[in-house]
C-alpha cells in the first residue's frame, strides 16, 4: 500500500496493536471485531482519510495475530441502541465510557450470525 499514515494515526495504530499483542498472550482470543469507520483507501492511492488508511494498516497487521473481522459502524449503531447504550459523538476527546467504551461493549455481544 503506497497511503503513509499521518504520525498521530500511525502512533494510536500502534498501540491498539501493542495492546492486541500483549492481550494475546494473556487470553486466547479468536477473532478481533474491528468497527469500519467507512472507505477503502484502495480505491485511489491517496486514500479516503487517514484513519481508513490507519484502519487498513492494523487489520493488516491485527489479522498475522488472530482473524479480524470487520464491522459495519450501522450495525455497531443499531445493536448499541437496541442494548440501551448512548453514544456521544459530540466531543471525542472526552474521556468517557459514552465516547469510547459503548461501540467495543456493543461488538463483543453481537453474535456471529450478526457479523
Amino acid at each position: 500500500m503506497k497511503n503513509k499514515m499521518q504520525r498521530g494515526v500511525k502512533a494510536n495504530q500502534q498501540i491498539e496493536l501493542r495492546i492486541l499483542l500483549e492481550m494475546a498472550t494473556i487470553l486466547p482470543l479468536t477473532e478481533v471485531r474491528d468497527e469500519s469507520c467507512g472507505g477503502n483507501s484502495f480505491i485511489n492511492e491517496f486514500g479516503i482519510s487517514p484513519v481508513t488508511v490507519g484502519q487498513e494498516w492494523f487489520r493488516t497487521e491485527a489479522s498475522k495475530i488472530v482473524p479480524v473481522i470487520p464491522v459495519d459502524s450501522l450495525l455497531t449503531g443499531k445493536y448499541r441502541n437496541q442494548l440501551g447504550l448512548t453514544k456521544d459523538k459530540k466531543d471525542k476527546s472526552k474521556q468517557c465510557r459514552e465516547t469510547h467504551a459503548n461501540d467495543a461493549i456493543t461488538l463483543a455481544f453481537l453474535s456471529e450470525n450478526e457479523v
